[in-house]
């Protein structure tokens, strides 16, 4: 269980311990942009595994110690874009 994981199921306990209302609203909009983030983070994250499918040189890359499906994603489509010439259309 990661971090932010933990955090949010403790949220409200963690947040009835603030005392003062103007901090604990300020912590509040905290929280919802972690939570917006990393919501954000996890779509993109799904998106670019979902296109880069069709690439079969992504998987290959990601055998390769170190390199995460970003990495093979990024690093893929940056060569298919090198080899993309559209003049020869």
């Amino acid at each position: 269980m990661d971090f932010s994981h933990h955090y949010s199921l403790r949220r409200s306990s963690y947040l009835a311990q603030i005392k003062s209302s103007a901090i604990r609203h300020q912590l509040e909009r905290l929280d919802t942009v972690l939570d917006v983030t990393l919501a954000e983070q996890a779509a993109a994250l799904r998106e670019a595994k979902q296109l880069g499918r069709p690439f079969v040189e992504i998987n290959e890359f990601i055998k390769m110690p170190g390199v995460g499906p970003m990495s093979a994603v990024l690093h893929g489509v940056w060569r298919r874009k090198e080899a993309y010439q559209p003049d020869k259309f």
